[in-house]
């Protein structure tokens, strides 16, 4: 943006430093860009960025973040509390995995009746609890979206199938406008799979999130001879961090609302984490 000068970039890795050497400075010290800077944007999801977010907060800058940063609930509580303090911009940034334009399209608010989604993923190398979490946050994410209720209730169970930590999660989430959710999530597949179903009053949608699409069934009590009408519908994520930048940078400028505002954006990693500690918990007793 033309309205936006950057002060400069902090990189721990030289070797992932190189694209943005000759677009604008390099600082050897991150304390030295936030005091020179107004704003600070954090791209990685790296757990030591989060003392970096909290100093800038405690200088009154504005913050832009990865949700998946964090490890605890208290961590984001503090984030919020300082922003507060500060009187400044906490913006939070969510991979969602249904784009905007999609939500846009159709009138979800107060319709949906039941959710139902199933995330598997395929055995891999690293930490399976990690890629757990973070499937489950993507998936709350998506119900939270769509639902905007506050929850009820939650009931959680999980299984350690092939590691020690919980790989196998099957959660359910009732909300206070009458809407239930269920989901499943599943690090310890043979097969990739991610989908979903999303019952409202007067459709029900079939949601693939990996082919990116969706097939709607639509229902017309009006009219017997032509009930039922069928649609297919195809989306793509073409740049959903882009679209929450832009809010953030325009709210700098002229106060506008963000998109996601901090308490919205770190409620799906709150509420992922409760589920994780009841699964937890309950996995720890049947051990």
């Amino acid at each position: 943006m033309k309205e936006i000068l950057w002060t400069g970039f902090f990189s721990e890795n030289s070797g992932e430093s190189g694209q943005f050497v000759s677009l604008m400075p390099r600082f050897s010290n991150a304390d030295q860009l936030v005091s020179v800077s107004d704003a600070l944007i954090i791209a990685e999801s790296k757990s030591e960025y989060y003392n970096l977010a909290v100093m800038a907060l405690k200088q009154a800058r504005h913050v832009f973040l990865p949700v998946t940063m964090l490890q605890t609930v208290a961590e984001a509580n503090k984030l919020i509390k300082l922003a507060s303090e500060s009187n400044v911009i906490l913006n939070v940034y969510k991979s969602g995995i249904l784009p905007a334009d999609f939500r846009k399209r159709f009138d979800f608010n107060g319709n949906i009746w039941l959710m139902e989604l199933h995330h598997f993923a395929k055995v891999t190398e690293g930490n399976p609890g990690k890629n757990l979490f973070i499937n489950l946050l993507h998936d709350i994410d998506f119900i939270l979206g769509l639902t905007r209720s506050n929850v009820v209730s939650i009931k959680a169970a999980g299984l350690s199938m092939i590691s020690s930590v919980v790989d196998i999660i099957n959660a359910r989430i009732d909300f206070d406008n009458g809407c239930t959710a269920t989901l499943t999530c599943n690090c310890a597949s043979v097969n990739d799979e991610h989908t979903g179903t999303v019952v409202l009053k007067d459709r029900i949608m079939y949601i693939d999130f990996i082919r990116e699409d969706a097939s709607v069934w639509n229902f017309n009590r009006s009219d017997i001879h032509d009930a039922i009408t069928t649609d297919k519908i195809s989306f793509h994520h073409d740049n959903d961090i882009g679209e929450e930048l832009l809010s953030f940078f325009t709210l700098l400028n002229d106060k506008n609302r963000l998109l996601v505002n901090s308490e919205d954006g770190f409620r799906p990693f709150i509420l992922a984490t409760k589920i994780m500690d009841k699964v937890n918990k309950t996995a720890a007793r049947s051990a």
